[in-house]
């Protein structure tokens, strides 16, 4: 391989990085702001953060206890319908005929 076809490839994976972290990390804002106006939300979130703290006693979190928690996937799923992901739109400005590689 050439080294452009791999400079190429590092770029096309630090672009689908960004793309994945810009996304998260609005989200994550949003949730953040939507806990502030809403304290009552906040309180009972914590709540359930509190109770899982307790159930593990001290142990880390797993992904199967944290897919348990039923308020924090109904935070995160009302935050996205009130404040949908933005589109972003790319444009490619690499001009080179596409090839498969077998």
């Amino acid at each position: 391989f050439a080294l452009t076809d791999l400079s190429f490839d590092i770029f096309q994976f630090e672009t689908s990085f960004e793309i994945g972290f810009d996304s998260v990390s609005i989200i994550m804002s949003f949730i953040a702001y939507e806990l502030m106006v809403n304290p009552d939300c906040q309180t009972k979130l914590q709540s359930e953060i509190d109770e899982l703290n307790e159930k593990v006693d001290g142990k880390p979190v797993n992904y199967n206890q944290i897919q348990g928690m039923k308020y924090m996937d109904q935070v995160v799923c009302e935050t996205l319908r009130k404040w949908p992901s933005p589109v972003v739109d790319r444009l490619v400005v690499y001009n080179s005929p596409f090839r498969l590689k077998m």
